[in-house]
């Protein structure tokens, strides 16, 4: 998927289209990419589950102008900052973890003397709660712990404030409410309800916070016992086989750490990434 410029193929996935889920029907994820509003906020992918195709459709449709969220942005947002998909990104962290090696082009965007992607840094932590707020339908949410930190005293995000009440003031995060959250799931039923393989606190933030979720799973299977998500929150689904490729997936498939390593050499300079968004795009 990662290979050198030269001999790499488009990004192929196994995908079921049309397949009745309950009241829900799968959907293409082409459609649903075309669906993004323009400008809208996007959550993209729950903690250790980046989604690579729904990033590679973006960018094969040249969308632009969006805001991105992610708690592990990795090279899935480092790809998007490259590709000029973003305005605005609300991340935890963003870098190659094979090696580990630089995100290029997240470097590059943010050394540079007249940054044209917004960059809100957030703990964890604080990014939960922001989705807990936006679950809630609430401005922001108290947080506590940060005041020794780059995110309070060096201005590593502009989501922090101070709200004061007469019984006190505390350090608050601006809630998040994502138009569109995609949320990776290891198994989806025909209701709509979504098992999450790995960490699932935020995926399921995510899902009850957004305007609209689209669940991008690895398998159907006909009832869930123990569902992270409900199918109440769930708009649509895409069923797609390697999703997260060349990331990997509890029970499915590990991670390429080769993909990984060719990535960060296509993505080391300008001219190097424009080869790796033409193969993408082809």
């Amino acid at each position: 998927m990662f290979a050198e410029a030269s001999n790499r193929a488009a990004p192929r996935y196994d995908t079921f289209e049309g397949v009745p889920i309950g009241s829900l029907a799968i959907s293409s994820l082409t459609d649903v990419v075309a669906s993004i509003p323009a400008g809208g906020t996007v959550y993209l992918g729950n903690f250790g589950a980046p989604l690579h195709c729904v990033a590679h459709e973006m960018i094969r449709q040249r969308l632009t102008g969006l805001h991105v969220i992610m708690g592990s942005g990795g090279i899935v947002l480092d790809a998007l900052i490259g590709a000029g998909s973003v305005d605005r990104i609300t991340f935890a962290h963003c870098w190659g973890p094979i090696g580990p090696t630089p995100a290029w082009n997240f470097r590059r965007s943010r050394e540079t003397p007249h940054p044209v992607v917004q960059m809100d840094e957030m703990s964890l932590g604080a990014m939960y709660s922001a989705l807990l707020g936006g679950a809630w339908g609430v401005a922001f949410m108290p947080i506590r712990g940060l005041d020794q930190t780059g995110y309070i005293g060096e201005g590593w995000t502009s989501s922090h404030g101070v709200a004061a009440a007469p019984w006190g003031q505390e350090t608050v995060v601006r809630s998040l409410a994502p138009d569109l959250s995609f949320v990776h799931a290891d198994r989806i039923d025909r209701r709509g309800n979504a098992k999450v393989a790995g960490p699932s606190a935020d995926a399921a933030l995510a899902a009850q916070a957004a305007r609209r979720t689209v669940i991008v799973a690895e398998e159907i299977v006909d009832r869930l016992s123990d569902a992270d998500i409900a199918g109440a929150h769930v708009s649509q689904a895409v069923v797609i086989r390697g999703a997260v490729r060349p990331d990997g997936t509890p029970r499915r498939y590990g991670r390429d750490l080769v993909a990984y390593e060719r990535y960060a050499e296509d993505s080391q300079t300008q001219e190097t990434f424009a080869a790796w968004i033409a193969q993408v795009r082809r």
